[in-house]
């Protein structure tokens, strides 16, 4: 706790349980004060609420803006003070923090993203195994379809790999039915969001790809310009200016990466599908690299994105058809 002079007025630390953050906060009412925390993980998320629900004033300082670590000692007693320093002088680099509706959905969002990153372990292992004995995998079905996953279970194996096989089977079926069941709340989820449903009508979304979008962004009113946006989602190069020296470098890394990836993806599908970008992606092609490509691509659909969002419409070129469709798969689950 410190002053407005910069003097510490109090040091004391408590355990981040939500009743203790209040005890903290019932210490506090001799104070007229507002708040800082660091985002470390999700361990920030109890005294942010806290402080919010009792009326505090509270920011969440973004950990690799305030580079703290630069001097060489870290200690949680250095970084407190750093951080009172920094928010008695207006310079906390802050986080936007997603409202706690956002905030739930979000959490749907990257546990499908887990659990598909966990099926691919599993699919993978079972690809090893099948390697082992010349079998092919199947074709004409996904690998994690049940239709192959029946093929898989009628392989002859040794014993020991028939063990194998079977746990790996197992594992893709669970997996698959709690996939399901986040892919039908997804979809609810995205037909009753207005930018969701604005963002499919771009080619290479469907609902899970426009609703990570959606609530990432929550309010376009946030963003000033499409490349406030196109920054915001990591779709920018890094850039270093000193004098007459302008240096261009890779993708900026300090964005949420899912973002980064699902636009990728999106892009990687609309230059299959739609003309008009199909034609700026190989005009860009021409000059750079496919991956560096589809990057200027996915840069170009994300100040669509930002367009579409604060005009309230819909893709000037969407399939309509293609888009009905992808609506009508959505409204299945409601």
């Amino acid at each position: 706790i410190m002053g407005a002079d910069g003097g510490v007025l109090r040091r004391t630390k408590y355990p981040n349980t939500r009743k203790d953050a209040n005890i903290f906060i019932d210490s506090l009412a001799e104070y007229d004060c507002v708040a800082a925390c660091e985002s470390t993980a999700r361990m920030w998320i109890k005294t942010y609420e806290e402080f919010e629900r009792r009326g505090i004033p509270i920011t969440l300082a973004n950990p690799h803006r305030l580079k703290m670590s630069q001097s060489g000692v870290k200690t949680d007693k250095i970084d407190a003070q750093k951080l009172a320093n920094k928010l008695r002088l207006n310079d906390i680099p802050a986080c936007y923090v997603l409202g706690p509706e956002a905030r739930r959905t979000m959490d749907i969002l990257r546990q499908r993203v887990l659990l598909v990153q966990e099926r691919t372990r599993y699919l993978n292992r079972q690809h090893s195994i099948l390697d082992k004995y010349d079998y092919a995998v199947k074709a004409g079905s996904s690998t994690s379809s049940e239709r192959h996953q029946a093929y898989l279970d009628s392989l002859k194996l040794g014993p020991g790999d028939m063990v194998l096989m079977a746990q790996y089977i197992r594992a893709v079926r669970h997996i698959n039915e709690e996939i399901s069941l986040l892919e039908r709340m997804i979809a609810r989820a995205a037909y009753e969001s207005e930018y969701a449903r604005i963002i499919m009508s771009l080619p290479g979304f469907d609902a899970f790809g426009a609703l990570l979008v959606a609530v990432a962004i929550e309010d376009i009113g946030r963003f000033k310009n499409g490349k406030s946006l196109v920054s915001f989602m990591g779709l920018c190069p890094r850039v270093y200016q000193s004098g007459d020296r302008n240096t261009h470098g890779r993708m900026k890394k300090n964005a949420d990466r899912t973002l980064t990836w699902v636009m990728m993806n999106a892009a990687m599908v609309a230059k299959q599908h739609d003309p008009y970008l199909a034609a700026f992606y190989e005009g860009h092609a021409k000059r750079h690299h496919p991956m560096i490509a589809r990057s200027h691509l996915a840069n170009k659909m994300a100040t669509y994105t930002r367009h579409m969002l604060s005009k309230n419409e819909l893709y000037r070129h969407v399939n309509t058809k293609s888009y009905e469709t992808k609506l009508a798969r959505l409204k299945a689950p409601l």
